[in-house]
């Protein structure tokens, strides 16, 4: 295990992003409105996480928990909180151009209140430098550390955002 947790140290100041397209899971989500199939789920991404354990030379890797969101205009309703796993990931279903981003910090050591303040806001706050800034489209998995710090734009489109949040842990 601590080979393991070395291993997803690595990962602590990384981003990876894989295009992975299942239509049939899509249409099925996009038409019940929700993720019903948490199995069926699990299936679609084990291609993904298999490319994950292979960049990292380990096994194991498996779906914990997930919640389907979605984001109407102005909205951001991603949750990437869990004190249950390693790490976060988000399977976007439908992503329309222009509609918003991801910012990763590093943060600068700033107060706790500014943190509050800027996860209370969801926007950037200036108190947190930006490392990169990921834009979301149709059928990409985003996986990153539990522990590192986000933030997702209000859905600047009229159209709605659709997308899988989800953590991962050993077993």
């Amino acid at each position: 295990m601590q080979k393991t947790m070395e291993q997803i140290s690595l990962f602590t100041q990384s981003v990876f992003f894989i295009d992975q397209e299942d239509k049939e899971f899509k249409e099925r989500v996009l038409k019940d409105d929700g993720l019903k199939d948490i199995e069926a789920f699990k299936k679609v991404l084990r291609p993904s996480l298999g490319s994950l354990e292979n960049i990292f030379f380990i096994k194991g890797l498996s779906v914990k928990e997930a919640s389907y969101c979605k984001d109407k205009k102005d909205e951001s309703n991603l949750n990437t909180d869990s004190s249950s796993c390693l790490l976060r990931g988000v399977y976007f279903i439908s992503a329309p151009e222009d509609s918003g981003f991801i910012a990763f910090h590093r943060r600068d050591e700033r107060t706790l209140f500014n943190l509050t303040l800027q996860k209370s806001l969801r926007v950037p706050h200036p108190d947190f430098l930006t490392d990169f800034n990921f834009v979301p489209k149709d059928n990409t998995v985003l996986f990153f550390h539990d522990k590192m710090e986000l933030d997702y734009t209000k859905n600047a489109r009229d159209e709605e955002r659709v997308y899988i949040s989800f953590g991962i842990g050993m077993g």
